[in-house]
C-alpha cells in the first residue's frame, strides 16, 4: 500500500485516505490509528473522504465535551479549512434534548442535509442502550492531546466502550463491523489510548524497521516516516527555517514524526540471569530486583523466566487495577520512585516505563 497521493494536482504528497480505508476493509481491520506529522493531510483527508466519498452518515469524535461544544463557534468549526478549499458549507448545529451536535451540509443543493453527528469520547463512552445502526464509520480527531492539556484518565476504555455502544452485535447478525479511524500528531507518547491498545511496542518496532504501516489483530497503524509534505515544509516554509524550529521537540513532532520530549535512556534489553529476583507483577509489568538495578519486563515472560532468575511467578504478589490493590502496591513499594529517579530502574519497553510513571503519578501533565 502506498499511503501517499501521487498526482500532478494540489493533493500530491498528502496522505491517501481512500487507499488507507480500502486497506482497512480488505484486511478486515476495525481500527486505524494514523499518527503523523502536522499538516500532512490526516484530519483534512479523512474529512474530505467522509463528505465526498463515503455513502453513509458518520460520527465525528473529539476527546472532551468542551471540544465538541466549541465546534458551535464558527471560528472553531473543524471543517473550516475544508469549506474554504472546496467551496462547501459544512456546519455544526445543536440537537434537541442531547449534547451531541448535528453535522449538516448547507452547501447549495443539499437543503440542510445531516451527514453526521459530533460527539465527545468522554460522554459517549458512558452511553448505553442507544441505536446507532446507521453509522458505519467513526472518526476520532486529535486522540493524543498536547502535553499542555491536562490528561484525562480512561480514554482507552472510553474508546472501547464507544465502539461497543455503536457496533453492538452487527457481526453476529451478518452485518459488517463498525470501522473507527483515529488520527493524531506525535504530541505525547504517554497516552491512555496508545497504552490500552498496546500500540507503543508496535510504533517502536515500526520506527526501527522503517515501516510506514503495519496491521495486527484487526488494527492498522499508519505512522508516516517519509512524508513528501513534511519534506517540503522543512525546506520551503518560513517557520521550519527559523531559529525557533531549527531543532528540538516541536520539530521532532511536527516534521520528523517523533514523539515530543520522549526520553528513551531507561529502555534497554537485558539478558536476565540468577542475579535477578522476581518481586511482583502489576498489570503487564514484571518487576525484578538485581544487585545493581531493578528491571521491568513484560509479565508474559514470567513463566519462561522460571528457573533462569530467582523467584516463582506463582508465589510473588500480583496487583490488579482495583483502587485497593494499587494503594497496597504503592504503600509496599513506596521507595521505587526514588530508585527510578536515581537511574536505577531499566525497562524492556517504553510502555512499561509509562505504566510505572502513571502508577506513581510522576507525569504531571
Amino acid at each position: 500500500m502506498d499511503i501517499y497521493i501521487h498526482s500532478d494536482g494540489p493533493d500530491d504528497g498528502y496522505l491517501n485516505i481512500p487507499e488507507i480505508y480500502r486497506y482497512m476493509v480488505e484486511n478486515n481491520c476495525i481500527y486505524c490509528f494514523l499518527i503523523g506529522p502536522r499538516g500532512t493531510g490526516k484530519s483534512y483527508g479523512v474529512q474530505k473522504y467522509l463528505i465526498e466519498e463515503y455513502p453513509d452518515p458518520f460520527l465525528y469524535f473529539r476527546l472532551a465535551v468542551d471540544e465538541v461544544e466549541s465546534l458551535l463557534n464558527p471560528e472553531y468549526n473543524a471543517f473550516n479549512k475544508y469549506n474554504l478549499k472546496e467551496g462547501k458549507e459544512i456546519i455544526f448545529e445543536k440537537m434537541r434534548y442531547v449534547k451531541e451536535l448535528a453535522i449538516k451540509d448547507m452547501s447549495p443543493g443539499h437543503e440542510r442535509e445531516q451527514i453526521g453527528m459530533a460527539v465527545s469520547l468522554k460522554r459517549f463512552g458512558k452511553l448505553r442502550g442507544v441505536s446507532m445502526e446507521k453509522y458505519t464509520l467513526a472518526f476520532l480527531d486529535e486522540f493524543i492531546p498536547e502535553k499542555t492539556v491536562r490528561k484525562e484518565k480512561g480514554q482507552g476504555e472510553g474508546l472501547l466502550q464507544s465502539y461497543e455502544t455503536i457496533n453492538r452485535n452487527r457481526e453476529l447478525e451478518g452485518q459488517p463491523p463498525l470501522r473507527f479511524i483515529c488520527v493524531a500528531n506525535t504530541n505525547n507518547i504517554n497516552s491512555d489510548i496508545l497504552l490500552d491498545f498496546n500500540l507503543i511496542p508496535i510504533i517502536e518496532m515500526m520506527e526501527k524497521k522503517d515501516y510506514e504501516y503495519y496491521a495486527k489483530k484487526k488494527t492498522l497503524v499508519v505512522f508516516p516516516r517519509h512524508s513528501p509534505i513534511s519534506k517540503r515544509k522543512a525546506e520551503e516554509t518560513a517557520l521550519y527555517n527559523s531559529l525557533g524550529a531549527e531543532s528540538g521537540s516541536y520539530r521532532d513532532m511536527a516534521i520528523d514524526n517523533k514523539f515530543a520530549r520522549h526520553y528513551t535512556g531507561n529502555v534497554e534489553t537485558i539478558k536476565l540471569h540468577k542475579g535477578f529476583e522476581m518481586k511482583f507483577i502489576f498489570r503487564n509489568c514484571l518487576f525484578l530486583r538485581g544487585s545493581d538495578f531493578w528491571y521491568v519486563t513484560d509479565a508474559n515472560n514470567a513463566d519462561q523466566l522460571k528457573g533462569k532468575v530467582m523467584g516463582d511467578p506463582e508465589k510473588i504478589p500480583y496487583y490488579g487495577d482495583s483502587d485497593f490493590e494499587i494503594q497496597q502496591l504503592k504503600r509496599r513499594w513506596y521507595f521505587l520512585p526514588d530508585i527510578y529517579l536515581n537511574g536505577n530502574i531499566k525497562f524492556e519497553r517504553s510502555d512499561l516505563e509509562l505504566r510505572f510513571i502513571n502508577l506513581f503519578k510522576m507525569d504531571k501533565t
